[in-house]
């Protein structure tokens, strides 16, 4: 791996001093938390990674209807779910491409994703979608907006499911 982002890390530890980069790092933490905050709250998300207290935010989606935290569950620990694990698998990376298309189009917000969070018990890959929270000028209006930008996402996957099946 590339040792640039280790040299970037010095470099704002000299350039901000200790006291300085413990602020940076304590905001975009405060950031994520609050994405977090706001994704439990969203009856169509569940956190993957609730228990980290990081910068990166790992989350799934769940199409309408769907128990965001009763289908993570039964989907990650039953094998008999399999089939519907790989459909919301599917859907979150129909998402992301929402998503990134938003960003094409100058109005989103850039997130990643991970074809392969972890694997459920039974060896099956978890699809998760991910926000790694890095700018000091990130603000809570910018969560809101990146939960908008998820839901105008989550709109344009059911519309296009839609038209197929027409």
């Amino acid at each position: 791996r590339s040792g640039a982002s280790v040299l970037a890390a010095l470099a704002n530890l000299k350039l901000l001093g200790k006291e300085g980069y413990r602020v940076l790092l304590g905001h975009v933490v405060t950031m994520a938390e609050i994405l977090r905050s706001k994704l439990e709250r969203a009856p169509y998300a569940r956190v993957v990674n609730d228990s980290n207290h990081g910068m990166v935010t790992l989350f799934r989606v769940y199409p309408d209807g769907v128990a965001a935290e009763r289908a993570y569950h039964e989907e990650t620990t039953r094998p008999d779910k399999m089939d519907q694990l790989r459909s919301h698998n599917a859907y979150n990376q129909k998402v992301f491409e929402a998503l990134r298309r938003q960003v094409e189009r100058g109005g989103g917000m850039n997130l990643g994703m991970t074809d392969q969070y972890r694997r459920t018990t039974f060896g099956t890959p978890i699809v998760a979608l991910k926000s790694f929270v890095m700018s000091p000028f990130v603000d809570e209006v910018a969560m809101e907006h990146l939960v908008d930008c998820l839901e105008r996402a989550r709109e344009e996957v059911a519309g296009a499911a839609t038209i197929s099946k027409s």
